[in-house]
């Protein structure tokens, strides 16, 4: 079975991007600006998805590793982010919490550098927004996945009631400058996991960040 080194040197990439960038400026502050937003969402995604023992599964865009602990230590997991400074703490965690299973490295979402068809679960978190090519995003997420196996995409999709979708049209220009893009609907997202049977779960009855879930066919 196909298992990354944690952190490997090797897949260290281009240059860090605009967005990676922002990232690693505040890579420190990190936890405490997102852990309410991302942690819920994670653990809704895993207790959803329910990886069986021995599972493959790819973390993409893990970011300083909120959602590492929460990966059950019978499967094996790779977590990737195109930041080393989020990287670095995410391995503190690792190393903290004596994860054996859980494997990092430097790596670029549009130009995933693993086989195809080696994960049985995809799960890539809050990176829609920023990736460089959206559509290629998408193409190597459902390319490393295997057949059969799940795609799991929480992301922001943009409001359509308002007063916040008014509101985000007012930070759109402040938020297009930090590397984010709130254009993406929920539509665009299911549109782009198919073929497979998609499903879309929410913590709240209004929720920005969903968690929509793709159950691949067995010819994709």
């Amino acid at each position: 079975m196909w298992r990354a080194n944690r952190r490997s040197p090797s897949i260290s990439g281009p240059s860090e991007p605009h967005a990676s960038r922002l990232y690693a400026s505040l890579a420190r502050l990190y936890d405490p600006l997102f852990r309410l937003v991302f942690e819920p969402r994670h653990r809704l995604a895993l207790r959803l998805l329910a990886p069986a023992p021995g599972a493959r599964v790819l973390d993409v865009g893990v970011g300083t590793g909120l959602s590492v602990r929460h990966y059950s230590q019978r499967t094996y997991v790779v977590g990737i982010d195109i930041s080393s400074a989020v990287l670095d703490l995410a391995a503190r965690k690792v190393r903290r919490r004596r994860l054996a299973h859980v494997s990092l490295c430097r790596m670029d979402a549009c130009r995933l550098a693993f086989p195809s068809g080696c994960f049985d679960l995809v799960l890539s978190a809050f990176v829609a927004s920023v990736v460089a090519d959206r559509e290629t995003y998408f193409e190597e997420l459902k390319r490393v996945c295997r057949p059969r196996g799940t795609i799991c995409i929480i992301n922001h999709v943009h409001f359509r009631t308002q007063p916040l979708a008014w509101l985000e049209r007012r930070l759109k220009p402040l938020a297009q400058r930090l590397g984010w893009h709130a254009d993406l609907s929920l539509e665009e997202i299911v549109e782009n996991l198919r073929p497979g049977q998609v499903s879309v779960h929410s913590l709240w009855p209004i929720d920005p960040w969903p968690v929509v879930i793709c159950r691949r066919s067995p010819s994709a």
